[in-house]
């Protein structure tokens, strides 16, 4: 069973010095647990993620696709008045570096093009007759545009792997974004795509895994992950291609981005790659 720890306070005044944990820890809230089980919660912990959305600052993806999780599966446990800050702040976006605006936010990484995309898609998907005002566009054509910059982004995918490749940080995002998707996406078409990527990623993980630690030759990634595979952000997914035999003994923070896959109701690791993450095989 996994567990919830609190996530550090956030801070008003923007990113840390050390922002690279700070952007990564924070994308979800521990809540969001109890929201899945059923259960009303302090709404507080969803303010403060569209806080950090509505200021663009970078990795607003990153909170945004938990935001859209909130939405299409516990819209009924939510206030209104934070149902209508979330609409707010879904409409008032910059989806792509095409739209108008000055900000901080990085769009162009494969994480960053994936979670976008996504985003834009499912918030257009959930409002297509309104009008996103920093862009002018109903939501319906911002359902049509997310959903070609996803297509052209799954495609690459299959055609040419993963730029960000091995990546023990960057998969965690993807994960989380290609999860999203297999769960709401409205055109099925494209949520059976994104599964296939999502058990391509897996694989690759199960591949180059042993013991439960993800540790390959990669593209992105940093010095703290490389060093001790068990800090890795896609630790918890690594373990979870061992199954719940082999699960870790320290809870998983939900405040994590990666709680939007461990959460999918309509994904499963498929048994042979969880078959290939357990082997003790040097090779297979």
């Amino acid at each position: 069973m996994l567990e919830a720890v609190e996530p550090k306070a956030a801070n008003p005044d923007g990113p840390e010095p050390d922002a690279i944990p700070r952007k990564l820890g924070g994308a979800c809230f521990p809540g969001i647990r109890d929201l899945d089980e059923g259960r009303r919660i302090d709404e507080t912990q969803i303010l403060e993620l569209l806080d950090w959305i509505d200021r663009r600052q970078d990795c607003a993806d990153f909170r945004l696709i938990t935001i859209l999780r909130t939405l299409y599966a516990y819209s009924g446990l939510i206030s209104a008045p934070t149902l209508e800050a979330m609409r707010r702040s879904l409409l008032s976006f910059r989806y792509a570096m095409d739209e108008p605006g000055e900000d901080s936010m990085c769009f162009w990484s494969e994480n960053h093009q994936l979670l976008f995309a996504a985003s834009e898609y499912l918030a257009g998907a959930l409002f297509p007759d309104e009008i996103f005002p920093n862009a002018g566009m109903r939501g319906a054509l911002h359902r049509e545009k997310g959903r070609a910059r996803l297509s052209r982004w799954l495609s690459w995918r299959w055609d040419y792997g993963f730029s960000e490749w091995h990546s023990n940080t960057y998969y965690e995002e993807d994960a989380a974004g290609l999860a999203l998707l297999v769960d709401f996406a409205p055109d099925p078409e494209l949520g059976q795509k994104a599964k296939i990527i999502l058990d391509l990623l897996l694989l690759d993980m199960a591949a180059h895994s042993l013991g439960g630690f993800f540790a390959a030759a990669s593209g992105r990634c940093y010095e703290a992950q490389k060093k001790d595979p068990s800090k890795a952000d896609t630790f918890d997914i690594a373990a979870a291609l061992l199954g719940p035999s082999s699960a870790r003994e320290a809870a998983f923070d939900f405040s994590r981005i990666g709680a939007n896959f461990f959460l999918s109701r309509s994904y499963s690791v498929p048994p042979l790659i969880r078959s290939i993450a357990r082997t003790q095989s040097p090779s297979l």
